[in-house]
């Protein structure tokens, strides 16, 4: 058996040096393992596998969040929001750039990823807070480090990743990301005011009426409901999370199409094309890990990780630590769902047999993504933005992100030392 998970592991190696796509490298090792247990009769586990996993009720509620974030993405309800945030914050000190991560926090309620809420709100902040006087760094700091809270805020698709993955209750993931996604928020708003107060921004903004803050809310009233609505039924048990984004997904057509009529019939096929493709890219990742795993446990390989790492002479909070480091650096060559589908396998039942809770190891793995979306050379939330501002380099964007990972950093051992405040609301619903 050694031979083989030796071999294995070298194929697995090979494949991710020869740059073959990470679903196909999963597969493959899949396939190769159970031909070494079961010999060529043994493949119709292969197809077998593939028909059950793809049959997955719960994988059903990643295409309709996906597609409520693209509509409200090319729906234009990122500008009014952001617009809603900038109307009530930008008196504080450093105020459009509280403003962004305000309305970062906003548009991850309706969007779900990190890249998507980064690339909306960066399109309206930027040019904004550029013209206004903001420093770049600091502008790009605060879009990037807002775009991070998608992986937190619910409805967040690696949570449902993580919760198909693990067997954990993604109503409960949903739920419980939503103290540490606020905390983070707040650790942002309180360096950029730190920040504003040393001197590093010196612009003043005028204060606005009453009366153009509440128009301001008017305008975008009809996106803000969709968060109470979506994810205040998941929390009073009205909704699963598949039904939530089905209420999601019409609501948001309702909204844009109807309502504000930024989108016509014709924007559809579009969306509908975009949805498809991150769709069968993360089911790819979820189909190829489920065949992974199976083969993991016929050679029992997650047994064996869990005694080697639990006859370790260090105490649990030390090995949470050192996944936690082992998570960062993976995040810097591997985007997010990808590092879920190698990693969790032989970790999730490692934290599980500490006798941590499985959603709480949920939400400090979603911080410490937050950080590898930042992270180069693989973050995709730093070429989102060098994207958006193609008059400034990919290391301005990096010496504007590194600040905010101090914020990041206490977040993470806040969450890590304080599991109440992701338990606390699950435990009400």
């Amino acid at each position: 058996m050694g031979f083989e998970i030796t071999v294995l592991l070298a194929v697995m190696l090979l494949f991710f040096a020869a740059g073959v796509p990470i679903a196909f490298v999963l597969s493959a090792v899949g396939i190769i393992g159970i031909m070494f247990q079961r010999g060529m009769p043994g493949l119709y586990q292969f197809a077998l596998h593939f028909w059950e996993n793809g049959n997955n009720f719960i994988y059903i509620c990643i295409p309709l969040f996906i597609f409520m974030a693209i509509t409200m993405e090319r729906g234009k309800v990122g500008g009014l929001i952001f617009d809603v945030a900038a109307k009530w914050l930008r008196r504080l000190p450093g105020g459009l750039g509280i403003s962004t991560i305000g309305a970062s926090s906003l548009f991850a309620a309706l969007s779900g990823t990190s890249v998507a809420t980064a690339a909306t709100v960066g399109l309206v902040a930027y040019p904004e807070m550029s013209a206004r006087g903001y420093p770049k760094r600091i502008t790009l700091g605060a879009l990037s480090a807002g775009g991070g809270l998608g992986m937190l805020i619910p409805p967040s698709v690696p949570l449902i990743v993580y919760g198909a993955l693990t067997g954990e209750s993604i109503g409960a993931l949903f739920i419980a990301g939503i103290i540490p996604g606020l905390l983070l928020a707040f650790l942002y708003c309180l360096l950029i005011a730190i920040r504003a107060w040393r001197g590093d921004i010196t612009v003043q903004e005028e204060a606005c009426t009453w009366k153009e803050k509440f128009a301001s809310v008017r305008a975008a009233i009809w996106g803000l409901l969709l968060i109470p609505i979506v994810i205040g039924g998941m929390y009073l048990g009205f909704f699963t999370p598949t039904e939530a984004g089905s209420v999601g997904m019409v609501l948001s057509l309702a909204v844009v199409m109807l309502i504000y009529k930024s989108l016509k019939i014709k924007d559809l096929p579009a969306i509908l094309g975009d949805t498809l493709r991150v769709t069968v890219m993360i089911f790819f990742l979820l189909l190829g890990a489920g065949l992974f795993n199976y083969v993991m446990a016929l050679y029992q390989i997650p047994v064996i990780v869990t005694d080697w790492v639990l006859h370790f002479n260090m105490s649990p909070l030390g090995i949470i630590l050192m996944l936690n480091v082992f998570f960062l650096i993976l995040g810097c060559f591997v985007d997010a769902v990808s590092m879920m589908v190698i990693a969790l396998p032989l970790a999730y039942p490692v934290v599980t047999g500490l006798g941590f809770d499985g959603v709480w190891f949920g939400i400090v793995l979603m911080v410490n993504i937050n950080m590898a979306v930042e992270t180069p050379p693989v973050g995709l939330n730093l070429y989102v933005l060098k994207g958006i501002a193609p008059d400034i380099t990919l290391a301005d964007v990096i010496a504007g992100v590194i600040p905010f990972y101090a914020c990041e950093i206490i977040g993470l051992f806040i969450v890590i030392l304080f599991p109440w405040l992701s338990l606390w609301l699950p435990g009400l619903m």
